[in-house]
């Protein structure tokens, strides 16, 4: 999605909400968890429900990252299923946790 298009969004929806997708895999609802790619089925759910009022999605990279090959599998398939404006990584609070864990485990690999 370019500038252009995200401002054509604002005024077709009226609307300036945006969406993290900070999906973290221990909070996802027990059912999806049985999806072949639960973060992505829980993304899809949550930009099929609100995408008649959301002009963006904003993925924080440090879940996805988190969880390696396959937490870069599920925003990928998060990226190709819809338009997302930008990908954001926070360095307070969880995502930090998360930051961190994912720069240890690639220390000790």
């Amino acid at each position: 999605m370019n500038k252009k298009e995200l401002i054509d969004q604002i005024r077709i929806k009226k609307s300036f909400l945006s969406i993290g997708l900070d999906t973290d895999i221990s909070k996802i609802p027990k059912f999806l968890l049985e999806f072949e790619d639960p973060v992505f089925e829980f993304n899809k759910r949550i930009i099929d429900s609100t995408k008649d009022l959301c002009v963006a999605y904003k993925p924080n990279i440090a879940f996805y990252e988190a969880m390696g090959a396959k937490g870069w599998e599920s925003l990928k398939k998060t990226v190709d299923y819809n338009h997302i404006v930008g990908f954001h990584k926070r360095h307070m609070g969880i995502p930090r946790c998360k930051f961190s864990y994912s720069r240890c485990k690639k220390v000790q690999s």
